[in-house]
């Protein structure tokens, strides 16, 4: 190439001229014209190719970016689904919250109640025992007192006399009870 761009300004210093010429500039031209038609020709396949292989990355990032924005979108829209339906969730969740909430007090109101009615219950049986045992006692004190009373009285009314009818009408009583058997 070198000698190409060089040949015009030989033919050129040989004629003994000196100064710029048309045929000198028009030697320079179709040197450049060489010049960029061999470049042109050595560096327009892989120019083409490199070209060529970047459009196609070029593509191919467009492509895998729509993709990942697509996927995004989906997620986001996924996302804003799950966000509208948190209050409803929250709500549900709260509700049935109070419901448990509601079904445990009531759950223990009612073991209050059986457990108070046991505690009840076993009150009554204990003052029940213990009335029975009251009333005993007093049955027995009455009757202790009656005898006691019954004995001071005999002891004051009783005389010789009094014991003799009382043993004379024991033994009638007892031979009518054995039938006259004496």
């Amino acid at each position: 190439m070198l000698a190409l761009c060089l040949v015009p300004s030989s033919v050129y210093a040989a004629g003994g001229e000196s100064g710029w010429g048309w045929l000198e500039t028009a030697g320079r031209w179709v040197n450049l014209a060489v010049l960029f038609g061999l470049i042109f020709y050595f560096v327009r396949q892989p120019m083409k190719k490199f070209f060529s292989n970047r459009r196609k990355e070029i593509q191919a990032e467009l492509s895998a970016a729509k993709k990942a924005q697509a996927e995004a979108e989906a997620q986001l829209e996924q996302v804003q689904a799950k966000l509208a339906g948190l209050d409803q969730e929250l709500a549900l969740l709260k509700a049935q919250a109070e419901a448990e909430g509601e079904q445990e007090r009531k759950r223990l109101l009612a073991e209050a109640e059986a457990e108070g009615a046991k505690i009840i219950a076993a009150a009554r049986r204990e003052i029940d025992g213990l009335t029975k045992t009251a009333q005993q006692d007093l049955r027995e004190y009455a009757v202790k007192l009656s005898v006691d009373l019954a004995r001071e009285r005999i002891s004051k009314e009783m005389d010789s006399d009094a014991e003799g009818h009382i043993i004379d009408r024991f033994i009638v009583k007892m031979k009518s009870d054995s039938g006259g058997e004496s």
